[in-house]
């Protein structure tokens, strides 16, 4: 069952405010460039970026990112880049964090007209690939968060098949 659906005519709607409050709220010293496209709109935002972080020297998880949250959001996004230089393909199936209540992998679709979001078990990286976690595709979903450490860097820990987790330090955007 999708975790959340909408109109497209309200997802269009929605992704350029949402662009313009993270676009707005975000540093302009230390901060690098990102061009995201949604279905009709190329929307370019500024994000603060986490410090790469390398598990293994195969596996780094690069461009980690969490847009500033508005003070009543229930919910949080995050997004990054995992590169794979081994290789064998490498199976992410989890995500967790002391900074959120639930921590899930999930992809946004359109079916039937409807943005939804889909709960992924495992997402494969593939050998000498990488997997993209972007606004309108992959993300990790953050729900029940914690107020007391969501606004300040915090870890989070992604499982993987046959290997051992990786921590890594997520800077919310302030």
């Amino acid at each position: 069952m999708p975790f959340l659906s909408m109109r497209s005519s309200a997802k269009a709607a929605i992704w350029p405010v949402f662009f313009l409050l993270v676009s707005l709220s975000a540093s302009a010293a230390n901060s690098t460039e990102v061009s995201v496209a949604s279905e009709s709109t190329k929307v370019s935002e500024q994000a603060t970026f986490s410090e790469d972080a390398v598990f293994d020297e195969t596996i780094v998880a690069a461009k980690v990112y969490m847009p500033k949250l508005p003070p009543v959001s229930r919910s949080a996004a995050i997004y990054l880049t995992l590169e794979n230089h081994s290789d064998k393909a490498v199976t992410l199936t989890g995500v967790t964090t002391p900074a959120a209540h639930h921590a899930m992998i999930h992809q946004t679709i359109e079916e039937d007209g409807m943005a939804k979001m889909r709960h992924q078990d495992r997402l494969v990286i593939p050998a000498q690939g990488k997997l993209v976690f972007q606004p309108g595709s992959y993300h990790i979903m953050l729900m029940g968060l914690d107020r007391a450490l969501i606004n300040a860097p915090f870890e989070l820990t992604l499982e993987f098949a046959h290997r051992s987790p990786m921590t890594l330090t997520v800077k919310p955007a302030q």
